[in-house]
């Protein structure tokens, strides 16, 4: 059994500009049909409101419950999680209980009160904590391995056009996409524009952007 089973519950369904808000009574029925507010300042004083007369009503502490939407529930959670007892939950542990609709219909209302009875009457796993550090580093990483992923799909293409444009460009670099290649391909986009090149050109464009020097330059034009 829930720890909050005899409290009063707050469930927010968060999306990027508004959130709808559903409100438990500590008997389990709706004590406030579902409702939206918008994320400004006006929207966030209309919530807070209407918890604590919630609050007063039943003369019990609240508990929220929010899922984890990337960035969009981190305003409204630092907003409320001073005043009020704020809980955060997986979005797998809701995911599991709205799939249970055959219909399978997005419909916040009908969330919202799904996360508020998922907080009261489940003994779920949830967080009212946000460490901005670990979020960082989330955040760093997830760039990290999408640029990561960017790269090689840019690298593949690039290979796949030059196996028609230049078809022996790869016997010469081994590796397409390093500084001398690149260099190369900005300077002279066709085998034409690479037969008709001064000789000494290339080699200066070869050497300026490899690290072995001459000889390394003259072998390789």
């Amino acid at each position: 059994m829930s720890k909050f089973f005899y409290r009063p519950i707050v469930g927010i369904d968060v999306s990027a500009d508004f959130s709808v808000v559903a409100i438990l009574a500590p008997d389990g029925e709706v004590y406030r049909k579902p409702f939206k507010i918008k994320h400004n300042r006006n929207g966030f004083d209309y919530l807070v409101d209407q918890i604590k007369k919630a609050e007063e009503e039943f003369n019990m502490k609240t508990a929220i419950f929010m899922e984890s939407t990337g960035v969009y529930h981190l305003t409204l959670f630092h907003f409320l999680r001073d005043t009020f007892e704020t809980c955060i939950l997986n979005p797998l542990i809701t995911n599991c209980n709205k799939n249970g609709d055959i219909r399978k219909v997005k419909n916040d209302k009908k969330d919202a009160l799904t996360i508020a009875k998922i907080g009261k009457f489940q003994n779920v796993k949830y967080t009212s904590a946000f460490d901005i550090e670990i979020y960082t580093l989330k955040a760093l990483c997830r760039d990290y391995y999408k640029f990561t992923d960017s790269k090689s799909t840019f690298k593949k293409k690039l290979s796949t056009d030059l196996k028609i444009i230049f078809p022996s460009y790869s016997s010469v670099f081994s590796n397409i996409t390093c500084k001398t290649s690149i260099a190369i391909l900005k300077e002279y986009s066709s085998p034409k524009a690479i037969l008709n090149a001064d000789k000494n050109e290339l080699i200066d464009l070869i050497r300026s952007h490899s690290r072995k020097g001459l000889t390394y330059s003259e072998k390789n034009l």
